[in-house]
């Protein structure tokens, strides 16, 4: 089964209690032919394309990932200065190795840059990841790439775990080549990188796989908007129903456990990196959002309604506008205002007439108030509408976050590559 076939399956972060066994492996491949077939790889690639090279690489043996990533990381230094790599070394590097390298990215600086080389190279690898881990899932699970314990993947869901996996190589190894760049905190299109992947990542709900990949993100551009709203869209995943009933009640293989916080604590770093990016300045209007939701969640009904005033005072995008009706309902809930929290509802369900979500918020609303035929009224709305799963309700996107919009987030960013 591989990984993208599993559609809505969460992908969480594990830690594994044992090994996989040892295989006899085949005399491995020249790294010096592999590296020189990466470099034409990255060249030929079309930014968003599965071509060969993709499969290529995406279907690499477990065995040979390690001896091409040591070359092709020692060869990403000789870009950088050609003559002196620094300590950066592989084991047994032969002089022709060594010279054939220092050709190799001379002939590459004559007609690019180190930086703008290293982005294209960190594409392919986002792009092996995200068009062909079918083939590097398969590639697992025929040769086991470590002999050791590492972290891995359980893919669940409905509270239950369906099998488990490992981290893909070709991501981690597209961060290392970001980290590269000269500066990667002023570099915009390291910033771009990491959150186009993220929001593949998001949208797939491989939310294991995006956890070590935002905190080398963070790392990296501590300041990135965009890389603090997807950790704080990854923590309010977390803190949500759907992966706590993995954490709390899901059965789980021996000696493993989902790396992953309770609720509150989730919830608790998902509004501080929210909280970071309103300190910041008023014009992320969907963080501010988020922030009022989570401030609902500790009871804070004053602070929230803060947010959402401000957000609804501003914001142009419909999905956006309708979370914040949404959650200003329970907001005006909680603070007594009934006939405002009414409204709200209303908005909301105006602004997405075959939402659930809405409906059923505005039926316990008057359900609350004593009112029985207006708290039936909605659920009978929701009785006639079409069941195909063509109903148009955001809130079922919401733990997406910009993972809503991942195809032309990545479109944007790939574009730019030269």
């Amino acid at each position: 089964m591989s990984l993208k076939s599993l559609g809505g399956v969460l992908v969480l972060l594990v830690v594994a209690g044992g090994s996989a066994p040892m295989r006899a492996q085949a005399k491995p491949p020249n790294r010096l032919e592999r590296l020189e077939r990466w470099i034409a790889a990255v060249g030929a690639h079309r930014p968003g394309v599965r071509d060969e090279a993709v499969e290529e690489f995406a279907a690499l043996p477990g065995a040979d990932r390690e001896p091409f990533t040591q070359i092709a990381w020692r060869f990403a230094g000789f870009l950088h200065d050609p003559v002196r790599v620094g300590r950066r070394t592989i084991p047994r590097e032969s002089g022709n190795e060594r010279v054939r390298m220092q050709e190799l990215a001379a002939a590459l600086l004559k007609t690019t840059t180190d930086t703008a080389w290293l982005h294209r190279a960190a594409v392919f690898h986002a792009d092996v990841m995200m068009l062909a881990a079918d083939l590097t899932q398969q590639a697992d699970l025929e040769a086991p790439e470590r002999g050791r314990p590492t972290p891995g993947l359980v893919n669940a869901s409905d509270g239950e775990v369906h099998s488990t996996g490992d981290r893909n190589w070709s991501l981690a190894f597209g961060r290392r080549l970001i980290a590269d760049v000269a500066a990667p905190e002023r570099d915009d299109f390291a910033g771009a990188w990491f959150h186009a992947t993220s929001v593949f990542l998001l949208e797939n709900r491989w939310l294991g796989e995006l956890r070590p990949h935002l905190v080398e993100g963070e790392q990296l551009r501590p300041t990135d908007q965009w890389i603090l709203f997807d950790q704080g869209t990854l923590f309010e995943a977390f803190g949500g129903n759907a992966v706590q009933a993995v954490v709390q009640g899901a059965k789980l293989p021996a000696g493993i456990h989902p790396d992953v916080p309770g609720a509150a604590a989730a919830n608790e770093q998902a509004a501080g990196y929210f909280r970071r990016i309103v300190s910041a300045g008023p014009s992320f209007i969907e963080a501010r959002v988020r922030y009022g939701r989570l401030l609902i969640e500790s009871g804070r009904y004053d602070d929230a309604m803060l947010q959402f005033d401000a957000a609804l005072s501003t914001a142009n995008d419909r999905e956006t506008l309708y979370f914040a009706h949404l959650f200003a309902l329970r907001a005006e809930q909680g603070r007594g205002h009934i006939d405002a929290a009414f409204e709200h509802g209303r908005a909301a369900a105006q602004l997405f007439p075959t939402a659930q979500s809405a409906a059923i918020a505005l039926s316990q609303l008057a359900l609350r108030t004593g009112d029985l035929a207006a708290a039936i009224a909605p659920v009978e709305t929701i009785r006639a509408m079409r069941t195909d799963g063509l109903r148009d309700d955001p809130w079922w996107r919401y733990y997406l976050g910009a993972g809503r919009a991942s195809q032309a987030i990545i479109d944007a960013a790939w574009s730019t590559v030269k």
